[in-house]
């Protein structure tokens, strides 16, 4: 297989209620690993990940998961426009 996307970069956001990144729940987590498989591997992007989980298994922290998310977002897409102003 020949990746023809080699040159592109992407920011795969994932917003999940649950935690899937324990050992116990990862193998549960398909979304991100399959965007992953398919931009990564299969039109050669390269990707930067953003991950915001558990906003619905602990209610009572929702709203700083999702701000620490957004904070997160922000951190990567600038670093994303730097190395895109600088090549």
């Amino acid at each position: 297989m020949i990746s023809l996307m080699t040159e592109k970069k992407a920011i795969l956001l994932n917003a999940r209620g649950g935690v899937y990144s324990t050992p116990e729940t990862a193998p549960m987590e398909m979304s991100a690993t399959y965007m992953r498989n398919v931009f990564g591997g299969v039109f050669g992007m390269s990707i930067e990940e953003v991950i915001i989980e558990g906003h619905n298994a602990m209610p009572d922290q929702a709203k700083q998961i999702v701000a620490q998310g957004f904070v997160k977002v922000e951190e990567v897409a600038k670093a994303l426009g730097a190395q895109t102003a600088t090549v």
